[in-house]
């Protein structure tokens, strides 16, 4: 029997969110165009002012997203977490917690984009963008968990 923690648990917020972009394939495809779509990793360091050692550093430690073509080949982050020329602060500290709970690239990236509704229905890059990173770590830590 899987673990709420499982990537296979059919309620863990992988699992839900791979069932709603297998009900809607556009949304694939509309996660990965909005706030400013993908880059290339070397565009995407170049926006920071780094190199690509240093993205894919930050893709490694999982502080950051990152997008592969399901047949392989580039690395593609979304543009959304530059902010003022710098990583979105508080990325390094919710993107791991996401990852904890086995959400892959996909699934954080509609974490982020869309409303939610703990956080009043405002979307948590939103409020990334404000400063108001604890409310939004809080919620990526009961991301997934079901009851009040």
């Amino acid at each position: 029997m899987p673990t709420p923690e499982s990537p296979n648990d059919p309620h863990s917020p992988e699992e839900l969110y791979a069932e709603m972009i297998r009900e809607s394939p556009r949304l694939r495809e509309e996660v990965l165009a909005m706030e400013g779509g993908l880059l290339l990793l070397e565009n995407f360091a170049r926006k920071l002012n780094r190199n690509a050692a240093f993205v894919r550093a930050e893709l490694a430690a999982n502080r950051i997203i990152g997008v592969q073509p399901e047949n392989g080949g580039d690395t593609f982050l979304p543009a959304w977490q530059v902010h003022r020329g710098c990583l979105l602060s508080g990325l390094d500290e919710v993107v791991p917690v996401l990852h904890s709970k086995h959400m892959g690239p996909l699934s954080i990236m509609i974490f982020f984009l869309f409303g939610n509704l703990e956080l009043c229905g405002a979307t948590p890059l939103d409020l990334l963008r404000h400063g108001k990173i604890k409310a939004v770590l809080a919620a990526a830590s009961r991301e997934g968990e079901m009851g009040c």
